[in-house]
């Protein structure tokens, strides 16, 4: 049984570049971003694709493919594609209003008794990640009003009882205005394919707080310590809206 998801006009977008079914998505000709990961008994790995618009111009994206890689849950005791649970992550996260990188499609398909997925996502050529960002920001200002931001969406997972379960500086990204001020609404998260319902909000909170204090190399003492208790307010500040 094949399963295909288009989020907005992702169809048409994928239309004018004669990707009309799973299989065309599956059969794309081209380089591997990186090499394919080769775990869970199987294998997924990722292209950049530059698209075509219905307007004359392009879009870069990633479309990622994977093939008997799968994860089990209570939900799914059979197993299912790990990029079937990003794909519902990230909209979740869009649902809520939480920014995360945009999906445009979601497929699967069994082939010759194989799992196969596909998702692709928009490359956010227009920000960069923290781990590229920091160091050529040294503004104390622009810092501390990025690790605000990282600290409000953190809040706004664990509020939602959600763990983010990847969450690197690596991946948290930072767009790149050129403004002097950078707002939370300058920030996205990628990499959700991990991310979990907690069954506490103090669980969630515990579990974001730690890995991200734990995964931000580019920050050093003073500045986990900042971003420790912008985490702290942030999460205060939620507890007595509610």
């Amino acid at each position: 049984m094949v399963q295909q998801i288009f989020v907005g006009d992702a169809a048409r977008l994928l239309q004018c570049n004669n990707l009309h079914t799973f299989s065309d998505v599956w059969n794309v000709q081209a380089d591997w971003f990186e090499p394919p990961n080769a775990s869970r008994g199987g294998w997924s790995g990722a292209c950049r694709v530059l698209l075509k618009t219905a307007v004359g111009g392009s879009l870069a994206v990633f479309l990622k493919r994977q093939q008997n890689h799968c994860t089990r849950s209570l939900r799914a005791p059979l197993g299912m594609p790990t990029f079937r649970r990003e794909f519902n992550n990230i909209e979740t996260l869009r649902r809520v209003g939480v920014p995360a990188v945009p999906a445009l499609y979601y497929g699967e398909e069994t082939i010759d008794d194989n799992s196969c997925a596909a998702i692709i996502t928009v490359a956010l050529d227009t920000y960069s990640s923290l781990d590229a960002w920091w160091p050529s920001h040294d503004d104390p200002v622009q810092r501390q009003q990025v690790m605000d931001g990282i600290a409000h969406w953190t809040a706004q997972l664990s509020r939602r009882r959600l763990q983010h379960g990847c969450l690197y500086s690596k991946h948290i990204f930072i767009r790149n205005t050129g403004a002097a001020a950078i707002t939370v609404n300058d920030l996205s998260l990628i990499d959700l394919e991990s991310m979990r319902r907690r069954f506490t909000i103090n669980r969630a909170a515990r579990m974001n707080r730690d890995q991200l204090l734990r995964r931000t190399p580019v920050l050093n003492d003073a500045e986990h310590g900042y971003l420790d208790r912008a985490l702290s307010r942030a999460l205060a500040q939620l507890k007595n809206t509610q």
